[in-house]
């Protein structure tokens, strides 16, 4: 569900799951915590490159894995989760950049990860939206993050409305920097990786650590991850979520 290889000292990373358009399920959100948790232990890295295969980078959290969550209690799903705020706090804790490249479809869960990344090289037909009201739920965890990217204003328009909004607007808003076609991602990876390693690791260690002290100063992931148990476990997402349910 990802895999890795890593070349010149920089850990390329991609979720693999393309059937399902790379939407983490527990399994899938368990490995992408431990690859970032054994990037932050490797001290010869430089950068890590998160991608995805197929036609979408990310649609978020596998419907069928959230729909289960109705058979489980508020404190069951809040150890349900836990994965996720791992997965997140462990990204935030690296000590190199992360360089995202994104495509197609990215819904929900999936700005997360865009979020969590330092820079964003993005295909310009991307679309993105915060969805998570369609079905009874909350962006949770990954509301700190994308705030931060993109400021409570747009925030809150996209995430009430629920809307599909374009690459051009997630330029504009900060939650992507560079907008270039899916062909030529790798080549603008490259050039940015190349100026990325003429940086002192040090002065980048130091200034992940400055983006990230924000999060880590309260409890924000925490009550996020509260909120997103107690929304799993109400009657309106048991409705809206039981045509997704096996």
């Amino acid at each position: 569900m990802v895999l890795t290889k890593i070349e010149n000292d920089i850990l390329w990373m991609t979720l693999n799951r393309p059937e399902k358009s790379n939407a983490y399920n527990f399994e899938m959100a368990t490995q992408l915590r431990d690859e970032f948790q054994r990037a932050s232990a490797n001290k010869n890295l430089r950068a890590l490159v998160l991608s995805g295969n197929g036609k979408n980078f990310c649609t978020g959290a596998d419907l069928e894995w959230m729909s289960h969550a109705t058979d489980l209690s508020e404190k069951e799903n809040q150890a349900d989760l836990k994965v996720l705020k791992e997965l997140y706090e462990s990204a935030l804790n690296l000590d190199i950049p992360i360089v995202c490249l994104a495509h197609g479809k990215i819904y929900g869960g999936g700005l997360g990860l865009v979020a969590v990344s330092d820079i964003v090289v993005c295909d310009p037909s991307t679309d993105f939206a915060l969805s998570e009201a369609k079905i009874g739920l909350v962006p949770g965890i990954i509301t700190p993050l994308v705030i931060h990217k993109i400021g409570a204003s747009h925030f809150a328009e996209a995430s009430l409305t629920a809307r599909v909004f374009s690459a051009d607007e997630a330029l504009r808003w900060g939650l992507v920097h560079h907008l270039v076609s899916q062909q030529d991602h790798s080549a603008k990876a490259n050039l940015i990786l190349r100026e990325i390693s003429e940086n002192s690791a040090r002065s980048l260690a130091e200034l992940k650590k400055t983006i990230r002290d924000e999060f880590f100063a309260s409890d924000i992931l925490q009550r996020m991850l509260s909120s997103s148990a107690k929304m799993r476990h109400s009657d309106d997402f048991r409705q809206r979520s039981s045509k997704f349910k096996k």
